[in-house]
């Protein structure tokens, strides 16, 4: 069963409330990584590396975000067509040289986290995604066609 606003899948609800806390894998705290690693698992059963090196003060360095993506290369793939985005997609942003990562929990809908506000979901066009969000990513297992969230 979904909400009725922009569908969000219920199995995501136990992820909604955290508070922030970087390097945090959860499953009490998340930092942003930590929980798109957390959907992607809950919704998708599909298991990627912790990365919690490369973290300073303020964040991942985006040396360390370019290096990810370079590890990563094989596993995602960047959604070059913003129409063709559904759930399971990593929407990623940059600002100052800090990389920020959601996942998509339905067609429009990301799931996130930050300092201040914890853990929560925001229209993917909302004032903090609209001008923010600079690339889209899918999972390999994910490729293909639609894999709709588990129940």
């Amino acid at each position: 069963m979904a909400s009725s606003l922009f569908d969000i899948p219920e199995i995501f609800g136990c992820l909604i409330g955290k508070p922030f806390r970087l390097a945090a894998r959860g499953p009490d705290e998340y930092d942003c990584w930590g929980l798109l690693a957390a959907g992607l698992w809950l919704g998708w059963q599909i298991a990627v590396p912790a990365y919690v090196e490369g973290y300073d003060a303020d964040g991942v360095i985006e040396a360390d975000a370019r290096r990810f993506v370079r590890q990563e290369h094989k596993t995602w793939r960047r959604v070059p067509d913003r129409s063709a985005i559904r759930a399971g997609d990593a929407v990623t942003t940059s600002n100052e040289g800090r990389l920020h990562v959601g996942l998509l929990i339905a067609p429009r809908a990301v799931l996130h986290t930050r300092s201040g506000s914890g853990s929560g979901w925001e229209p993917l066009d909302s004032i903090f995604w609209r001008h923010r969000a600079k690339r889209i990513y899918r999972h390999e297992r994910l490729a293909g066609h639609a894999v709709a969230p588990r129940a």
